[in-house]
């Protein structure tokens, strides 16, 4: 639990985690060996092989899968009516579950795997516990979002449920995403952005750790030099099949993956990657290309520009570092991108998520993953801290805009009729009500 002064502006407050007694490890283990090292460089080495094997692979299936479409004349053809139908689709926003509070948090997921959907399922009702307000799901089909066509989207709905603040919460890359929306948002609207939310998101390419950047790039450069890859059918199947090769044929060589193969598990698999593609259903593994590019930059600009904000108003930026990511150096990141806020001001909170027997990146619906993210944000975590935050921004956004109307009051003039939310419409509403006592 955190404690400090409400009059100290909040920077980069980390939550400080329960203190854990070390476990001294005996001197014989503290020591390698000659034959232990000369093990670990083998190990190395047999795993670039390995990568250079499943690259291999999966350029020898992709072209057979080429070849065999180039031959039948259908892949030019299918990339043009996918290129044409993804340029069609349009954002759009569903409703998970309605809040009690005039105001919404929006959901993006991250590696344009999965929508806004599940982890708005998954996670609304932990992010309810810092704005009780209304869960929206970001959706876009198989196309890649366009952040200024989501804060479009975003504003209609502001203005149709008549909402007073808006949230964001975005996952992974989807936390980048996120702040590129609440970015084009806080440039075009009034309405104030009060709390962004970044699960294990990454900087910049060089917040991923190691492994994961080198399997994401090899994996980019296989279906970069291919025309229209991100738009072919036969592509993206194959690629959403290979995520679930675990699934079927579990090992890390081509030998063992053979001799687990596990029949009934490929058909499934199979299956689901074939209605994933036809349905169009949710974003293809392929955009790893969009999503690639968006991580060789950083966050700092989107910052900048939400600490602008056309309305007036300071985000509460939360970062939640999955313990163990062997995705997401979140040591790294959280660091960057705090700094990045408090340049410009902003609060910043960091708050590490602790999953029951060990969290995986891209796993947040199951029962352990649910409760560790529930924990992060209630008030035995951060949820406190963010309470402190969001009130200190309120009240500071209110004098801001009391002073605006009111140049000629003092400043206990409106501590007598300050409201306990204080956006801009319930100050008029409140000032209205004042009139009307005195009238009377």
């Amino acid at each position: 639990m955190s404690e400090y002064s409400p009059n100290i502006p909040l920077s980069h407050l980390e939550v400080p985690k329960k203190s854990a007694t070390a476990i001294p490890l005996d001197s014989e283990q503290e020591l390698l060996t000659e034959e232990a090292l000369y093990a670990s460089k083998l190990e190395r080495r047999m795993q670039r092989r390995i990568k250079l094997l499943r690259i291999a692979t999966g350029r020898t299936a992709i072209a057979a899968c080429l070849t065999i479409t180039s031959a039948l004349g259908l892949y030019n053809e299918n990339v043009h009516e996918n290129e044409a139908r993804e340029a069609a689709v349009e954002v759009s926003l569903q409703t998970i579950s309605k809040g009690e509070g005039p105001s919404a948090t929006y959901f993006d997921d991250g590696f344009n795997i999965l929508d806004g959907t599940y982890l708005g399922e998954a996670l609304g009702p932990a992010m309810q516990q810092i704005d009780d307000g209304t869960i929206e799901a970001i959706n876009s089909g198989d196309a890649p979002s366009n952040p200024d066509e989501v804060a479009h989207k975003i504003e209609d709905n502001i203005r149709n449920q008549k909402l007073t603040s808006v949230s964001f919460f975005g996952y992974s890359l989807g936390g980048r995403k996120a702040l590129k929306t609440a970015a084009k948002l806080a440039e075009e609207s009034d309405t104030p952005i009060k709390t962004i939310v970044l699960a294990s998101t990454p900087n910049d390419l060089n917040s991923l750790q190691p492994e994961a950047r080198s399997q994401y790039e090899a994996l980019a450069s296989l279906v970069a030099p291919i025309p229209g890859s991100e738009h072919s059918d036969a592509i993206k199947f194959l690629l959403t099949l290979g995520m679930h090769k675990d699934a079927f044929a579990p090992g890390d060589t081509l030998a063992s993956s053979i001799s687990h193969f596990n029949a009934p598990n490929f058909i499934d698999s199979w299956n689901d990657s074939m209605q994933i593609i036809q349905n169009h259903e949710r974003p293809g593994i392929s955009t790893l290309e969009s999503q690639i590019n968006l991580a060789k930059s950083n966050a700092r600009d989107d910052i900048e520009k939400i600490a602008h904000a056309k309305s007036g108003y300071m985000p509460t930026l939360v970062y939640l570092k999955l313990k163990g990511d062997q995705t997401v150096n979140n040591e790294k990141s959280s660091d960057d991108i705090c700094s990045y806020a408090n340049e410009f001001g902003m609060p910043c909170i960091v708050q590490e998520v602790d999953v029951q027997g060990g969290g995986q990146h891209g796993v947040y619906g199951t029962p352990e993953s649910v409760a560790a993210y529930t924990q992060a944000l209630s008030q035995g975590g951060a949820g406190e801290a963010i309470d402190i935050s969001v009130n200190n921004q309120q009240y500071a956004y209110a004098v801001k805009n009391w002073r605006m109307h009111n140049p000629n009051d003092d400043y206990l003039s409106f501590k007598k009729t300050a409201p306990s939310e204080p956006f801009p419409n319930e100050i008029e509403a409140k000032k209205d009500d004042e009139s009307t006592v005195a009238q009377k």
